[in-house]
């Protein structure tokens, strides 16, 4: 549901798309034969908004957006156009309302097993239930 959103976003990004065509934004796993630049997505947690009488009718997810890359510098691109692409978005999109989806943190790193950086770019995604 959420991840339909975000691959719409990212994809519809044209300086994203730019560096990372939409077939390499892909959600939870990237494949190790994909070249990079590449961006995975995930939701991490989903805390419902706690009601008396009935299911909830707001839910907070904090959605992770990873960044990889052979070098920093388009690392660190990467995620500002993702930060760009997805902060203070609101609207529905493929039929999920989205009440706000706002940056909550950055996390930068490097594996040294394949050799890639990895940027971590976090949000809080509020969802109209």
């Amino acid at each position: 549901m959420i991840g339909s959103v975000i691959f719409d976003l990212l994809s519809k990004t044209a300086a994203l798309t730019a560096v990372v065509p939409a077939a390499k934004i892909t959600p939870v796993k990237r494949l190790q034969a994909s070249l990079l630049p590449a961006i995975t997505y995930q939701v991490v947690d989903c805390i419902p908004t706690d009601t008396k009488d009935g299911v909830s009718k707001l839910d907070r997810r904090r959605v992770s957006v990873n960044c990889w890359s052979l070098t920093y510098t388009q690392a660190s691109t990467l995620a500002a156009l993702v930060r760009s692409a997805l902060d203070r978005y609101t609207g529905t999109n493929s039929t999920v309302m989205v009440d706000k989806i706002i940056f909550d943190n950055l996390i930068e790193l490097y594996e040294d097993e394949p050799q890639v950086y990895h940027h971590i770019v976090d949000f809080i995604v509020r969802i109209k239930n």
